[in-house]
């Protein structure tokens, strides 16, 4: 009779799950996360209980488990577990309660200035207004080198406004403008780190999760809340909106394909559209 040796059996059993484990790695990394989301959904993975047969109930088990730490980041791993595994006959319950409606925070031209007010590094002031009023992506800004600039044009006529030009999504090369004082401290900014102008190395040497971290403590510091760096370039396009741009010159400005997008970036200031109807409410009702 053939005796079953227990210890290869489980060997066998734990090296399938090392390779399972390898794959969903893989398949996340494939996706491009973050390598802090992989981490959080490897956390969840090894939580998992993979020696059930994958069923309704064992997810609906899974989730009740960590009921009280039922984050998005935990769900979306049940989603993508399920993905890898090809089970998307299951269904993740819905939260129960309200659901918090997703609004995106935008901020006016005051509050970037009380945001500016609480930075000390000019570096960082420097990074704030350029995503401002560049309405700039965090990569773009990012990735700005001294040689990005027109700084011939700029310097024969001071007064004016200086250009930036920038290589956006889709390698795409847009041009921006911007104000004739954060030019010049931008030039004094770039002298005094880089020496000279002609230089082709990243203009403020630092990190995307870093410029997040350092907007983060300065708007909570500010503002009483965080504030995303893409938040700011919704308010640079509103900010034009506002000034008179329409939304082909704005879609143009923005770097976009299509109009369509471009109208996700326009938030009409309240106040701005108040006082337009009262003033076309007044003419059409003005008595002689």
């Amino acid at each position: 009779m053939y005796k079953i040796n227990l210890s290869e059996v489980q060997l066998k059993i734990e090296l399938q799950m090392e390779e399972t484990l390898c794959d969903f790695n893989r398949y996340l990394l494939r996706k491009e996360l973050s390598s802090e989301t992989i981490k959080y959904y490897m956390f969840y993975y090894n939580k998992f209980p993979h020696d059930q047969e994958l069923t309704q109930d064992l997810v609906d088990r899974f989730l009740d488990l960590y009921v009280k730490k039922n984050t998005k980041v935990m769900r979306a791993f049940v989603n993508n577990y399920l993905e890898f595994k090809k089970r998307r006959d299951i269904e993740i319950p819905k939260l129960k309660g309200r659901k918090e409606e997703k609004i995106l925070k935008i901020l006016t031209r005051e509050q970037i200035l009380k945001i500016l007010e609480s930075m000390n590094s000019q570096r960082d002031k420097l990074m704030l207004l350029l995503s401002f009023e560049g309405c700039l992506r965090l990569s773009e800004m990012i990735n700005i080198t001294p040689v990005s600039f027109r700084w011939r044009e700029w310097k024969d006529n001071r007064a004016k406004p200086g250009t930036l030009k920038v290589t956006g999504k889709g390698n795409r090369e847009r041009e921006v403008h911007l104000s004739s004082a954060i030019m010049y401290n931008l030039y004094e900014f770039t002298k005094a780190r880089c020496n000279y102008i002609d230089k082709e190395e990243k203009l403020f040497g630092i990190s995307k999760r870093r410029w997040q971290r350092i907007l983060e403590v300065a708007s909570i510091k500010a503002l009483g809340s965080r504030v995303h760096p893409h938040t700011l370039r919704h308010v640079g396009a509103t900010n034009l909106i506002e000034r008179g741009f329409n939304l082909v010159e704005l879609r143009d400005y923005l770097g976009h394909k299509d109009v369509s997008t471009t109208q996700i970036y326009v938030h009409p200031n309240k106040e701005i559209i108040k006082d337009k109807f009262e003033k076309i409410f007044n003419q059409e009702n003005k008595v002689e």
